[in-house]
């Protein structure tokens, strides 16, 4: 059951790249036409924001069924001590990810309440922008000391 709840978490992770990528290039899209910010663009950003919250869940409740689960969740090959003591790998992808959502959901509050729909599109994309760099920083790529597959297969 867990080995086939972390490989739907890994593979809604691209789901969500993928949809936060796409979405950039629909906004940088609209800074380049100049075309003015319609509703269908406010679901854009909703949709990726509602989806990007239930992967955040999804992840935390799978974190908390581990760490009931098993008494040791933290493998010997999670530990990166090049800082000169060991890091709790998944400890920092949450809080990666938990960072990345509070700053895509706070921008887009400021963004909604304090921008006119003129000027939506370029907010939005730097916003877009910021999000996908802390979700970058925060994934546990193949290259790094604690890393995970790009894909995990079934």
């Amino acid at each position: 059951m867990h080995d086939a709840l972390v490989l739907t978490h890994s593979w809604l992770r691209w789901i969500i790249l993928g949809s936060g990528i796409y979405i950039t290039l629909h906004l940088l899209h609209l800074c380049l036409a100049r075309r003015p910010w319609r509703g269908g663009d406010n679901y854009l950003v909703w949709a990726f924001g509602r989806a990007f919250l239930y992967q955040v869940l999804f992840g935390l409740l799978l974190y908390i069924m581990l760490s009931a689960t098993r008494p040791s969740i933290l493998p010997k090959h999670e530990l990166d001590s090049r800082l000169g003591h060991p890091i709790h790998w998944p400890l920092v992808h949450g809080l990666g990810m938990f960072a990345a959502l509070a700053f895509f959901h706070g921008g887009k509050s400021i963004i909604y309440r304090r921008i006119p729909p003129r000027h939506r599109a370029p907010a939005c994309l730097v916003l877009m922008l910021g999000t996908l760099s802390i979700i970058a920083a925060a994934i546990p790529w193949p290259f790094l000391n604690f890393g995970r597959p790009l894909f995990r297969l079934p």
